[in-house]
């Protein structure tokens, strides 16, 4: 997640970016992609090209999942017969892709080429093959604030899938959440709150596991702050609570999450900053109620990835029953490699997953 973004809505967009995929418009229109993410756009959406021309997937594109005009989402299928499609006997889990982008920007074309290995049946290394569904979800745009809608996306395209999903040969009790980044931070956010999904009508136990990589799993000044000393673990605890120069510098960096700093609205923003956070969750949640949770796989980058990552990794685990989750530092440098280097069949996060389909919905024999 790329954070501090709030000044960025005087800087123009660079003329040479497309907004253009798979011949089609982006949407919904955003004016401008700060600088930092540009590379991310422009990379994401050129290997989605390739998935566009793949012989063996198919791709139906911006179905409404709710009446919100951005409520759109995309399903990825592999490609098979009508006749095939009909004598059809396994359902196939589904995997819900978050894009990422700051909270701010982003599309879902961002996750599609994700396709090309998890609904093919051409990659070796992963053979369970799956649906593959990437939703839009409300931004944060210039002053826009995009908590809690965005949550309640991820929520209303879930609630699609378990309606939708026979029709495209998914089974809509076997769900995957997987995020990149802000899209890790919603797959979190909405996963391990059992109590939210059962109070909006949704079976929790649908969503087998979720695949997170890179992302925040708290969002209050706390979690922002990351020890590089002895020192500093011995003064963390006065920065967390009394260090008001520090609150001032992360509040408009999480401007996306809590919206615009009126001066006389800080209780409300640290209750924003407590309900987007996944560890209060946890830290809140009964041992008999961890127990139903989905298994979580965090994935981060070896080097040059947010501080956070280990940290957050390390609270989500002690949290969790133990087996219920597992922690992978792919061999990689840096934030936005993370989510590039899953264009490689051969990346171990596709191993992971597998395992854990094997369990949940073995390939057929």
């Amino acid at each position: 997640m790329i954070i501090g973004m709030a000044a960025a809505e005087s800087i123009p967009t660079k003329p040479s970016l497309s907004f253009m995929s798979g011949g089609v418009q982006l949407d919904p229109p955003q004016p401008m992609i700060p600088p930092g993410l540009d590379i991310y756009h422009t990379i994401s959406l050129d290997l989605t090209e390739e998935a566009y021309i793949d012989p063996e997937i198919a791709v139906t594109r911006a179905i409404p999942y709710g009446n919100f005009t951005h409520q759109k989402l995309d399903v990825w299928t592999p490609l098979v017969s009508s006749e095939s499609k009909e004598n059809r006997k396994t359902l196939l889990p589904v995997v819900i892709a978050i894009h990422g982008g700051g909270w701010e920007v982003g599309y879902r074309e961002y996750v599609g080429f994700m396709a090309r290995h998890l609904c093919s049946s051409s990659n070796q290394n992963f053979q369970n093959q799956v649906i593959m569904v990437s939703p839009t979800y409300k931004l944060g745009l210039y002053r826009d604030q995009m908590w809690p809608q965005s949550r309640d996306d991820i929520i209303e395209a879930i609630r699609w899938v378990t309606k939708n999903a026979q029709e495209h040969g998914g089974d809509p009790n076997c769900i995957i959440l997987t995020g990149h980044s802000a899209g890790g931070h919603l797959a979190a956010a909405v996963g391990l709150d059992p109590d939210l999904l059962l109070s909006r009508g949704i079976e929790p136990r649908c969503i087998k596991a979720l695949f997170l990589v890179s992302c925040p799993l708290g969002v209050q000044i706390r979690d922002w702050f990351v020890p590089k000393n002895f020192f500093d673990r011995i003064k963390e605890p006065f920065v967390r609570f009394f260090d008001r120069s520090f609150r001032k510098r992360m509040i408009p960096m999480l401007r996306p999450v809590v919206g615009i700093d009126e001066g006389d609205n800080m209780q409300a923003i640290i209750a924003t900053l407590k309900e987007a956070s996944p560890l209060a969750t946890l830290k809140r949640m009964n041992h008999k109620t961890k127990q139903k949770l989905p298994y979580v796989h965090y994935t981060y980058a070896s080097e040059g990835d947010f501080g956070t990552c280990g940290i957050h990794a390390r609270r989500l685990k002690r949290l969790l029953p133990k087996g219920r989750s597992e922690v992978m530092v792919l061999p990689v440098t840096g934030h936005l490699e993370s989510h590039f280097c899953m264009q490689d069949s051969k990346c171990e996060w596709y191993a992971a997953l597998a395992r854990v389909l094997d369990e949940y919905a073995p390939p057929p024999k």
